[in-house]
């Protein structure tokens, strides 16, 4: 299976289940300071992460805790290393996997594991001049956040931004996962 489009002359291949692919030959470096090879490898971890969480049905905590609309997964992180979090009545571990049958517990709120079949909310909206796409505004100006219908169990990821002085339309997605799929660079999704 072949990944990414290549622009240059050199060829970038990869080595795959199927016997008819070549071998990779490159390590030439990208944008980000990796070798191509390392971003292969890195792809490969997440495709066997998403892999091993289908499998089970398990996910890891942080994740579940950001989806439940708590915060991000950076904040849920530190929320567990502060030990706020219980799965089962005892103190969680960062990168602990929970099942659906787990009683989660942080901050004194009960959590309940989101349905993976269950499809995330999507809403279009017109930004007019005039509103920023933040939540927090040190100057109080009007948010987007504050326009769009308010949410219980989960809330509003922005799929990209709009300048303060700028109209147009936004999409926003109660779902981190989809909000990334549409806005990393490494998925090449055409926006205009």
């Amino acid at each position: 299976m072949q990944r990414r489009r290549n622009t240059s002359s050199t060829p970038i291949t990869r080595n795959t289940p199927d016997a008819a692919a070549p071998p990779r030959t490159s390590t030439r470096r990208l944008g980000t300071g990796k070798t191509q090879e390392e971003t292969w490898q890195e792809d490969d971890a997440i495709a066997a992460a998403a892999k091993a969480e289908m499998s089970d049905g398990s996910q890891k905590l942080q994740k579940v805790l950001a989806q439940a609309g708590m915060g991000s997964r950076r904040d849920m992180e530190e929320l567990i290393k502060s030990g706020q979090v219980t799965v089962n009545g005892k103190v969680a571990d960062l990168g602990m996997r929970v099942v659906e049958a787990d009683n989660i517990r942080a901050n004194g709120r009960t959590i309940k594991m989101r349905h993976p079949d269950r499809l995330p909310r999507v809403i279009l909206y017109h930004k007019p001049e005039g509103e920023i796409v933040s939540r927090n505004d040190p100057e109080g100006r009007t948010s987007v956040f504050e326009r769009i219908p308010a949410l219980r169990s989960s809330s509003w990821v922005a799929i990209g931004r709009l300048d303060f002085n700028t109209s147009g339309l936004l999409v926003f997605t109660t779902s981190g996962d989809l909000a990334n799929n549409l806005m990393h660079p490494r998925f090449e999704v055409q926006r205009e």
